[in-house]
């Protein structure tokens, strides 16, 4: 294949750079043969075969309305009189003229082009017309190629790829077909010039919408159709700003025999009002593409981004930062190959760097400014005064950026739902500051309270308590989002309740308390102050809160733990009532007040109790014969009986007590005799 190749360039002349075609046939029909463009003169064709009829084919110079100069190929009739300006057409007829055989081995991407008009009829019952034949074999069999040359009276260019079929084989042949219907026509029929086959070895596909920048490294795709030398170096080749290559600057290499895309890099000092091209050469064999271009050079811009969006240095130093990698970072401050800088002072900041293909960029600049934060307002001002009717609140001019703590992000906030203390903002001034959060107090205003009951709730023994909001209002809601006037708490806390009255304003309870309780056990101890009546009580209740003694038939008190003086002796009847947020319970107890010492009995001086403090055996001795002893009971302090002795007492003499059984504690001794009861303590030790 290489053989051939070389031999369609020697064939066609000097084999230094050619053009970005490489032709492997060209005819003019001029003489002499030969020239740049290897012209083939006219040699070799094969004029009038298959032909009938008085029209033919010549290759002299014709007259009028023609293609091309000097000489060209045409159809007029063959009796010699071309020069009449018509052809004969006293019947119909038919005339071929062939080209010589060429090869196309080691050739593709071929297009075909020439130069045609013709004048013969084009009528719908008068047409004479030309057709383009070709053939694969050298002629022995031949395509018609489907167009009508006819009716054009201007020359024009016709052009076509040939297509695979053509391609790399050894005998491509072409042939233009004359055919007339028998009428007069005009001179000359068909005439054809400037024909060329040619191939693109070296084409660069199209770059329309690419834009390059100076220093970039870039990539363009090409595709080859000749083949090529060991040793082959493909260069890309930079015109300069005005598009001439008389001194084009070599941007890129790749060695080989192939190449489907290749890579260069453009020079810094690119102008971006200037006209570059570029190509693609070989050395071996010598080709050159067509140049493409002019190149679109832009400098690219890369954004530059501030913290928080903010360029005012109103919210502290501005930290400006690149979007993207820049190789090669110089700051306008004088800070370099760090991704970001610190902006303390007013200013106008920009970077310029390399991109990541390599290009010169700069980046768009940051204005730092500095200003006082706007002060903001609101219309109605705070505090708000809100008793349930929406309220539309707005914040005053300067800001362009809300954000509000019920995340909307308007210049306004409509207040209508239930009471918080206060709603906060974040705001942004037009001038970039950040406020600090605006904290908007918000007055409930309502003189209507909502009565709870019961006052005292509680938790008693892990049952929940029912918390219940008077009537006469609407849209009840508790602090713990229960709706309703009714409220089942489970657990301890502080809780309110609001509501909406009929005139549409909010009104709302006092804040109770729930505690977590167990329901009241009373009881209660008392002790006798020494010479006197005087009775000291210990309240020792579990869980009570509140509490009401009442003392026998003298009255009742409500301290926590009374002293209370009683006026003789005797045993009274004391009850102890105590009750918290869960309920009610109450002890009575038999409560023994007696003036007397411990050994004592009163008004009975001849009656003796001993010892005292006891251990088992307590002995009672009566020293007059004037006493009958009836009874003697022992009392424990809650006034239970514990023992008791009747109608075995002797009227004199010892009554001995056995108190084995009892545990240690004081107790009381009551005797009844004749002459009246009498009472006294001891203690079993």
């Amino acid at each position: 294949m290489r053989n051939h190749i070389l031999l369609a360039i020697l064939v066609l002349g000097n084999i230094g750079i050619t053009s970005a075609q490489v032709f492997l046939f060209t005819d003019n029909f001029d003489l002499p043969a030969g020239g740049e463009t290897q012209n083939n003169a006219g040699q070799n064709w094969l004029l009038n075969q298959n032909s009938t009829g008085v029209n033919g084919w010549f290759i002299e110079t014709t007259f009028g309305n023609t293609c091309g100069t000097e000489n060209s190929l045409f159809v007029a009739e063959d009796d010699g009189f071309i020069f009449d300006q018509s052809y004969n057409t006293s019947f119909a007829s038919e005339s071929w003229a062939i080209s010589p055989i060429i090869s196309t081995i080691g050739f593709s991407n071929l297009d075909f082009s020439f130069d045609w008009l013709g004048i013969g009829e084009g009528s719908f019952t008068l047409y004479d017309y030309g057709r383009l034949m070709l053939s694969n074999n050298g002629g022995l069999t031949w395509n018609e190629y489907s167009f009508d040359f006819t009716n054009n009276s201007v020359c024009e260019n016709f052009v076509i790829e040939l297509g695979a079929e053509y391609e790399n084989i050894p005998e491509f042949r072409f042939a233009f077909k004359w055919r007339n219907d028998g009428s007069i026509g005009t001179f000359p029929g068909f005439n054809i010039d400037n024909i060329s086959i040619y191939s693109e070895p070296i084409t660069i596909l199209p770059i329309d919408g690419q834009v390059f920048c100076g220093g970039g490294n870039f990539e363009i795709n090409t595709v080859l159709t000749g083949s090529y030398e060991p040793g082959n170096t493909f260069t890309v080749l930079l015109s300069d700003q005005f598009g001439n290559f008389t001194s084009a600057t070599e941007i890129g290499f790749s060695s080989g025999i192939s190449l489907s895309s290749i890579t260069f890099n453009l020079p810094d000092n690119l102008i971006a009002s200037g006209s570059y091209f570029i190509r693609v050469t070989s050395s071996t064999p010598a080709y050159q593409s067509a140049a493409v271009g002019p190149l679109t050079i832009q400098t690219p811009v890369f954004d530059l981004l501030t913290s928080g969006g903010s360029t005012n240095l109103c919210n502290g130093p501005v930290i400006v930062s690149t979007a993207i990698s820049i190789l090669e970072l110089q700051w306008s401050t004088g800070a370099v190959l760090v991704p970001q800088i610190s902006v303390s002072t007013p200013s106008l900041v920009y970077a310029n760097g390399r991109n990541a293909i390599g290009c010169l960029a700069i980046s768009d600049t940051v204005d730092v400014i500095e200003t006082t934060p706007i002060v903001l307002t609101t219309t109605p001002e705070a505090p708000i005064q809100f008793c349930g009717i929406p309220i539309t609140v707005t914040v005053g001019p300067g800001f362009d950026q809300f954000n509000w703590s019920d995340g909307s992000s308007s210049n306004n906030i409509l207040v209508d739902e239930m009471p918080i203390s206060s709603i906060s903002l974040v705001a942004t001034d037009t001038n970039g500051c950040v406020l600090d959060p605006y904290i908007l107090d918000v007055d409930f205003v309502s003189d209507i309270n909502i009565p709870i009951s019961p006052e005292n709730p509680a938790i008693c023994g892990g049952n929940p308590v029912v918390l219940d909001a008077a009537s006469g209002f609407q849209n009840y809601v508790w602090s713990n989002g229960t709706t309703g006037a009714t409220n089942e708490i489970s657990f301890e806390g502080f809780y309110y309740v609001v509501a909406v009255d009929p005139s549409g304003c909010f009104a709302n309870s006092d804040t109770i308390e729930v505690t977590q309780g167990q329901y009241p056990i009373a009881n209660f101890t008392y002790a006798q102050s020494p010479g006197s009546y005087t009775i000291t009580f210990d309240n020792t209740t579990q869980n009570g809160v509140d509490f009401e003694w009442i003392i026998d038939t003298l009255g009742s008190q409500n301290e926590e733990s009374p002293v209370f003086s009683f006026p003789e002796n005797g045993p009274y009847s004391v009850t102890l009532v105590a009750s918290n947020g869960c309920g009610v319970d109450s002890i009575t107890k038999l409560v023994f007040v007696s003036f007397v010492g411990i050994e004592d009995l009163n008004n009975g001086s001849q009656l003796i109790i001993g010892p005292n403090p006891v251990a088992e055996q307590l002995v009672l001795y009566n020293r007059s014969e004037t006493f009958a002893i009836k009874s003697l009971s022992i009392y424990d302090l809650q006034g239970k009986i514990l023992l008791s002795v009747e109608n075995s007492v002797p009227v004199d003499g010892m009554v001995t007590l056995n108190l084995e059984s009892l545990q240690s504690g004081l107790y009381l001794l009551e005797v009844q005799t004749d002459r009246g009861v009498y009472n006294t303590r001891f203690i079993k030790k």
